[in-house]
């Protein structure tokens, strides 16, 4: 899933990194249909967040993919992985988790946001951009829209949010650390705007600008509006 291989691939002389990358993407088709027919559903949720994986799921003829794209103000991102994590099998965290300079953090933000854009080409459609404030802070209306695209009833889903109730998570194989807890709610986390240092905040700003245009950002610290 290293997007080094894919571009590796795109351009070798051989044929073994594209046999291998083939092999890869049968693999992850057989899982998705595998899990679902054992579960007997017809809807199955990767949130592995590569753009890579996504990129071979779509080119799959036994899957129909649908593409939620959640982006969130890379200041908040940085911020959020600045901060070392300690050791706590119980909430997930297996191991001490060093903090990520925001320096590398940008340099993956870009990658990834270059590549996911190029990849939500081929399902035009099938794709849905969502920023985290407005998942967050309008609920409803997002899970509403992710609901018709799909065209799966989400009643339920929202009652649960209507009723400021949590959400409780089944049949996670692997993924962010929140898999491990029982019970979730949303909440809009945006401590950063006050806690990331103006020096810090002021470049990665300005390293970040065409990002937060693109995805429609407010550039200074104020609260997004409702």
């Amino acid at each position: 899933e290293n997007w080094r291989d894919l571009i590796r691939a795109r351009f070798s002389k051989t044929n073994e990194r594209r046999t291998a990358l083939e092999k890869y993407a049968r693999f992850n088709s057989k899982l998705i249909t595998t899990i679902a027919e054992l579960q007997s559903t017809e809807w199955v949720i990767d949130a592995s967040k590569s753009p890579v994986r996504l990129n071979y799921l779509t080119k799959s003829d036994a899957l129909d993919c649908f593409a939620v794209h959640i982006v969130r103000d890379p200041r908040g991102i940085c911020w959020s992985l600045m901060n070392a994590t300690h050791k706590n099998v119980e909430a997930g965290v297996q191991t001490d988790l060093p903090g990520v300079s925001y320096m590398t953090t940008i340099k993956n933000l870009y990658i990834n946001a270059v590549l996911t854009e190029r990849v939500k080409r081929k399902i035009p459609t099938k794709q849905l951009l969502v920023r985290y404030d407005d998942l967050t802070n309008r609920p409803i209306e997002i899970i509403e829209a992710i609901g018709s695209m799909i065209k799966i009833d989400t009643s339920n889903l929202l009652k649960l949010v209507e009723a400021d109730e949590n959400f409780q998570q089944e049949h996670n194989i692997a993924g962010n650390r929140l898999r491990m807890k029982r019970d979730i709610k949303l909440r809009n986390e945006q401590s950063w705007k006050n806690e990331l240092p103006n020096f810090q905040f002021f470049v990665i700003t300005i390293l970040t600008l065409p990002l937060l245009l693109k995805y429609k950002f407010p550039i200074n610290r104020r609260l997004p509006v409702d």
